[in-house]
């Protein structure tokens, strides 16, 4: 069973990298409020939290995934 983020955020309430992929699906889907709400959230979880060091750990074989992930945080207005 796949989990979406939004459902994550609710069950692991601490978690940041599901509010990062929650706030990129709402910058794609021009939800930019509330992307930039969750994106709040995320920060005041983790204050010193950034994209970019995040995501460059995860073991993703396709950047293609991570460069969309990026896009979303753009088009919501926010970069990692």
């Amino acid at each position: 069973m796949t989990l979406s983020p939004r459902t994550l955020t609710l069950l692991v309430p601490t978690t940041d990298f599901s509010r990062a992929a929650l706030v990129s699906a709402l910058g794609h889907l021009g939800e930019v409020d509330e992307a930039r709400r969750i994106w709040g959230e995320l920060k005041r979880i983790n204050p010193n939290y950034s994209f970019n060091e995040h995501f460059g750990r995860q073991p993703y074989t396709n950047k293609d995934d991570v460069r969309r992930i990026a896009e979303g945080l753009a088009k919501a207005g926010l970069s990692g």
